[in-house]
């Protein structure tokens, strides 16, 4: 089966503030620059970049990327007067056409499908000095995923009314609360087997933390911390006998019957959007399903599977994820 994971994306704003005809407004950032106040943090919108001109509009030498962040001090109608340097204490100007806020930064089917590269070289990630500006990535095919590496799954935008459609119709959230598993002091006790707390790697502590029964697998969900780590895992655990079934990096949501389980999420927000999914039955076996990691987006909220067999989850640029979450 080829999965679709539909995305609504999302502006960043509340999900209670959405409404018919809604704007996000950025909010002035209080602090001042060389004792010019800052309107609002900006981003590249452009793929190409924006070139880069001084007071007296000189070409400065070299082009901001896209993407980049710039605290945005004055404005008109078709320049933007931007902060930049190691100390953010020299002004530049831009054309205002090249910057926006967070939700003008673009989502396209190539970015949302494009896949996470590491490049542990050193390179400027905000200035090149090509005086076009460098060139588009929309068509390096060398960031997609091969699809005879990689079992496919779909990414596509949807709009947010499609999204809350969806949502009215989702599978219910199979996780249900076992009253009788409880934590006893740093312990707790599935199918016979003692899940402890303790201290890992520097004496940092390791928890364990009850998240609820699967019912129809008859497992519970551990959420299990290790401080060393800095990461959480999933462990979903058999109530008769105690051991552990399968291993996730999020909470897994299952399908309609179980019968497929999708595993999203990031564990930091400058590591990329990490994807499993596969059928159920095949969990135990190797070399199924697909594994996927994500440049561009990261999910917020929690996600759901619809009726469809769809999976639905709402984004943001993976570049304001820290603003989303402040």
């Amino acid at each position: 089966m080829k999965a679709v994971l539909a995305i609504l994306l999302l502006a960043v704003i509340p999900s209670f503030l959405f409404a018919q005809n809604a704007k996000y407004t950025p909010q002035a950032p209080a602090y001042k620059i060389n004792g010019e106040e800052v309107l609002y943090n900006g981003y590249i919108i452009n793929r190409n970049g924006a070139k880069v001109f001084t007071k007296e509009m000189d070409y400065a030498g070299f082009c901001f990327n896209f993407k980049t962040m710039l605290p945005v001090i004055n404005e008109t109608d078709s320049l933007v007067m931007v902060a930049f340097n190691e100390n953010n204490n020299e002004f530049f100007y831009i054309s205002k056409k090249n910057i926006g806020i967070e939700t003008d930064i673009p989502l396209s089917n190539y970015d949302l499908n494009e896949r996470y590269i590491y490049n542990d070289q050193w390179r400027d990630e905000h200035i090149n000095f090509e005086e076009n500006c460098g060139k588009s990535y929309a068509d390096d095919y060398e960031n997609s995923f091969n699809s005879d590496d990689y079992p496919d799954v779909i990414v596509t935008p949807i709009s947010e009314k499609d999204f809350f459609n969806a949502k009215r119709t989702a599978v219910p959230n199979y996780l249900a609360i076992d009253k009788t598993i409880k934590k006893r002091g740093n312990t707790i006790i599935i199918g016979g087997k003692k899940f402890m707390d303790g201290l890992g790697e520097g004496n940092q502590p390791n928890i364990y933390t009850y998240m609820g029964d699967y019912q129809k697998l008859n497992a519970s969900l551990l959420e299990f911390m290790c401080s060393a780590c800095e990461e959480y895992s999933y462990e979903l655990i058999d109530k008769r006998t105690g051991k552990e079934i399968a291993t996730f990096t999020n909470v897994p949501v299952f399908s309609k019957d179980y019968k497929y389980v999708m595993d999203l999420g990031q564990l930091f927000s400058n590591n990329p959007t990490i994807l499993s999914y596969y059928q159920w039955k095949e969990t135990l076996k190797p070399n199924t399903g697909t594994y996927k990691e994500y440049a561009n987006w990261s999910p917020v909220g929690k996600g759901f599977w619809g009726n469809d067999n769809y999976f639905y989850t709402a984004v943001v640029p993976t570049i304001t994820i820290d603003s989303h979450n402040a």
